[in-house]
C-alpha cells in the first residue's frame, strides 16, 4: 500500500501537477513575471505537492520552536538536508526564502526557469572561488531585498544517522552579511530516504533553534551551530 500511494503520488503530483500546471502558466510569467509573483506561485506550487502529501501519502509536518523562527529583518536558516522533502517545505513555510543551490537545477525543464527567476541563489560547486563570491554575491543580493536565505551546510542529504562535514561557506554568510543564523534540525529521511522512492506515512518535525547571533570566530561559529544541529537531530531520530 505504501508502494502504491507513493508511486500515485509521484504521478499526479509530482508529474502532473508540476508539468502541466507549471507550463500552463509559464507563458504568463515570461510576459509579466516578476520575481514576487513567481516567487509566490512557487509557493502555491510547493503548497499543493504538500497537500499530496498529506491526503495521498499520509505524510505531514509540524514546526516547533517558532519563537526562534520570529525575527526583525533578514536572517540565515541553516538545516541538517535528508530528503527532498525540504526543499518542498521551506519555500512554503518561510516565505520568499532564497534557497542555496547547485546551479545545475536551473537547467530542468520548466522548473529551472521558475528557480532562475524567483531568483534562487545558485553555485557551481566545482568552481572553487569562484562558487564563494557566487554565494556571498547571491545572498547579499537576496538579504538587500529583503528576503531569508536558507543554506544545507552538509551541501547534500545524508542519511539519519550519518554525520558529514559543514561546508565553509555557511561561515562566509554569518561573516559577511552580519545577520542572526536559525540552526534547523528535520527528521525527514525517516520517511522520504535520500535514495528510495518510498514516502511512507507520518509526522515530519522541523525543529528551529535558537538563533546564534553576530560576533562570533567562524570556528567558534561552526563548531555550535553543527553541534546544536546534530544533537537536535539524533533527539527527533530517537522519539520517533
Amino acid at each position: 500500500m505504501i508502494y502504491l500511494r507513493s508511486k500515485l503520488y509521484d504521478f499526479v503530483f509530482g508529474v502532473l501537477w508540476t508539468l502541466v500546471f507549471g507550463a500552463l502558466c509559464l507563458p504568463v510569467f515570461m510576459l509579466v513575471g516578476t520575481p514576487d509573483r513567481v516567487r509566490r506561485f512557487s509557493r502555491f506550487w510547493s503548497r499543493g505537492l504538500l497537500f499530496g502529501l498529506k491526503n495521498v501519502v499520509g505524510l505531514t509536518h509540524r514546526e516547533t520552536g517558532l519563537e526562534n523562527k520570529q525575527h526583525d529583518g533578514p536572517v540565515i536558516f541553516a538545516c541538517n538536508h535528508q530528503s527532498s522533502w525540504e526543499t518542498l517545505v521551506f519555500n512554503s513555510v518561510i516565505p520568499d526564502v532564497a534557497v542555496v543551490l547547485k546551479d545545475s537545477l536551473y537547467k530542468f525543464p520548466i522548473f529551472g526557469w521558475y528557480l532562475r527567476n524567483s531568483p534562487m541563489i545558485a553555485v557551481d560547486r566545482a568552481a572553487g572561488a569562484t562558487a564563494m563570491r557566487q554565494l556571498l554575491n547571491g545572498a547579499k543580493a537576496a538579504v538587500a531585498d529583503g528576503r531569508d536565505i536558507l543554506i544545507f551546510p552538509e551541501g547534500t542529504r545524508q542519511d539519519v544517522g550519518e554525520t558529514h562535514p559543514y561546508n565553509r561557506g555557511v561561515a562566509l554568510l554569518y561573516k559577511q552579511l552580519k545577520v542572526p543564523v536559525v540552526p534547523v534540525a528535520i527528521n525527514s529521511g525517516l520517511f522520504w530516504a535520500k535514495k528510495s522512492y518510498f514516502k511512507k506515512p507520518g509526522e515530519i518535525t522541523v525543529s528551529y533553534l535558537p538563533p546564534i547571533p553576530p560576533g562570533l570566530s567562524a570556528d567558534d561559529f561552526m563548531d555550535q551551530l553543527k553541534t546544536v544541529i546534530d544533537q537536535e537531530k539524533q533527539r527527533l531520530a530517537e522519539q520517533t
